[in-house]
């Protein structure tokens, strides 16, 4: 009898459990069915909850409601409130911290490469470009006519599936006979035709996330006066998929590996240094120049060519904007991890002087050694039509490594009115690893 009671019990018990979990779960699910905005909404509320608990599970599922694409945490940032000096300081700091935080994941997403797939059968060429376009958010450009070569209609055939971004454009090129140029100022991938007797892209190439990392030239160096000089230098084309744009490429060559066919080291001078690369705004690649010790003849090829590369690159760009031009006291707006700040103006006859600084909240690498971006920076004035006035030139007043001032001077004249000026900057710059590995360079 005994027994029997506590089997009871025991169904009771696991009846009760069951139950319990379906509550949980039917709530769950409702609170998932609901719309994002409903999300956010009642999750900042519980950011100023009276117990902490609450408070850190709210910020942790704002994070994550965040997703891992741009279209997502740009949807969540925008329904975030911007902080505000009225609100309480703890909300500030976990509204500023969230936004950090997705601004740094939205910039990981961006140095995550994408994917093509294809299924072209003689399709024209200008299609299938605008196909990659729309799947990967990377332009490519058929650019034969402006390079003053006959543009004839190029039909493709060809297939992929899900196959990253690189892989899909080499076999492409391969496919029409096609070749990027590097010098274009089309804001893309400038496609021209081929020079004859190229080989194949195909085959080439090491493939990391966005970037592209292709062996292009080995050159042996003898000095017979002075022996020291002697080396040979891999040069490497580093190129990137255009919607990306590093800021700086750095390589230390601690980080650089090569054997040779007896599986023998190949000795680098001078291994504490790093080659560091800073990239102009616009272009799609860049080259290093990789050192060794002039190996010996009976040496045909580099077997194994291994690196590590670190890239700084930008994430979302954020927009500022000041209507208040006139005001006597600096104005500061924050978004995420960057802080602009309006100093002040200064009038000079026809000449607008706009006084201002930039901060970063993590700068890292980005302004201690490598600032030449913030200098790209878009910096303009707006007036009551819409009009778009750009700066007439600029210098730097004040350069740390957390933060950089500069005046920018505008030729505008004194009786424009209702101007607003509008800086734009990323809101996150983050440090990537970019480990390749290349096999069979053959050496002269």
């Amino acid at each position: 009898m005994h027994r029997t009671g506590s089997r009871c019990n025991w169904q009771l018990w696991a009846m009760s459990a069951v139950l319990m979990f379906i509550s949980w779960s039917a709530a769950a699910a409702q609170k998932d069915a609901k719309p994002i905005a409903e999300q956010v909404e009642q999750l900042v509320r519980d950011l100023e909850s009276d117990r902490l608990e609450d408070r850190d599970v709210a910020e942790k599922e704002l994070i994550n409601l965040a997703g891992d694409t741009t279209d997502s945490g740009d949807k969540l940032l925008e329904l975030l409130p911007q902080v505000d000096p009225q609100m309480p300081p703890g909300l500030q700091t976990r509204l500023a911290r969230i936004r950090r935080k997705v601004d740094e994941k939205l910039a990981h997403a961006a140095a995550g490469g994408t994917k093509v797939t294809l299924d072209a059968q003689k399709a024209p060429l200008a299609d299938v470009l605008k196909a990659i376009e729309e799947q990967t958010g990377n332009l490519l450009v058929d650019h034969r006519e402006a390079f003053g070569q006959e543009s004839l209609p190029i039909e493709v055939t060809l297939a992929v599936q899900a196959e990253p971004f690189w892989q899909a454009v080499d076999k492409l090129l391969d496919a029409t006979g096609l070749m990027i140029y590097n010098f274009a100022d089309d804001g893309g991938l400038a496609l021209v035709a081929r020079t004859p007797g190229m080989a194949p892209r195909v085959g080439s190439a090491s493939y990391v996330g966005p970037f592209r990392i292709e062996a292009t030239r080995v050159e042996a160096r003898r000095d017979f006066r002075q022996p020291d000089n002697e080396g040979l230098a891999v040069n490497l084309e580093v190129a990137w998929e255009p919607r990306l744009q590093p800021i700086v490429l750095s390589h230390p060559l601690t980080d650089l590996f090569a054997t040779d066919q007896d599986s023998q080291a190949l000795p680098v001078p001078n291994p504490e240094q790093s080659l560091d690369v800073e990239i102009q705004s616009g272009s799609p690649a860049t080259e290093l120049t990789l050192p060794f010790n002039l190996p010996e003849r009976t040496i045909p090829a580099i077997t194994l060519l291994r690196g590590t590369m670190r890239a700084l690159v930008p994430g979302r760009v954020v927009k500022f904007e000041f209507d208040k031009l006139d005001e006597s006291k600096p104005q500061t707006q924050q978004r995420a991890g960057v802080a602009v700040t309006l100093d002040r103006t200064k009038r000079d006859e026809d000449i607008l002087e706009v006084h201002m600084r930039v901060r970063l909240e993590q700068p890292g690498e980005a302004l201690a050694s490598h600032r030449g971006w913030i200098f790209q920076n878009p910096a303009y004035l707006v007036d009551k039509d819409g009009n778009r006035i750009d700066n007439a030139g600029f210098e730097t007043t004040l350069q740390n490594e957390a933060e950089v001032g500069m005046t920018y001077l505008y030729d505008v004249p004194a009786e424009t009115e209702e101007l607003t000026w509008v800086y734009e900057t990323p809101a996150a710059i983050i440090e990537t690893p970019v480990a390749y590995e290349l096999r069979d360079i053959k050496l002269p």
